[in-house]
């Protein structure tokens, strides 16, 4: 006679899966938040080892450079060479990006010359292929602790 208090295997198989879904959806999303925590890095961390940081969410204190037309960079006076700085349009409606982009094209002559601007800068480090006008480019998400001097 079959025991009708026991759980058929169906079910016992369909609460496994559920279990098993659950445990798969916690651990994805805290790989997905882990992910978006940033790097702390350097200008000069990012030009001296541009493969180790490919395609990873960085934070970089940096100064900015611009012609006010076509090239924005990161720089640091400690290193040499700088970043490229590309801001896309989704970063546009963040409101120290708009102040960014404000003190770039909005206030005095364009770029930065006559200023000085410095901030921390959050987005995602791309290095580019070699022969590349620019080799090295941070996709910018966030701003944060921008300061402006109009000189």
């Amino acid at each position: 006679m079959k025991d009708l208090t026991a759980p058929s295997p169906s079910r016992r198989l369909a609460g496994i899966c559920i279990a098993a879904l659950a445990l798969t959806l916690v651990f994805f999303h805290s790989i997905s938040n882990a992910q978006k925590k940033p790097l702390t890095v350097s200008v000069c961390d990012l030009v001296d080892s541009p493969i180790k940081f490919n395609g990873k969410y960085v934070s970089v204190r940096a100064q900015v450079s611009s012609d006010g037309i076509e090239r924005t960079n990161l720089r640091d006076d400690s290193c040499p060479k700088g970043v490229a700085l590309w801001i896309p349009q989704e970063a546009r409606d963040d409101p120290e990006v708009a102040k960014l982009e404000n003190a770039l094209h909005g206030r005095g002559s364009p770029g930065t010359m006559g200023k000085q601007i410095e901030g921390t800068f959050e987005g995602r480090f791309e290095r580019r292929r070699k022969g590349k006008l620019r080799p090295n480019v941070l996709v910018l998400k966030h701003v944060f602790d921008l300061n402006v001097e109009i000189k």
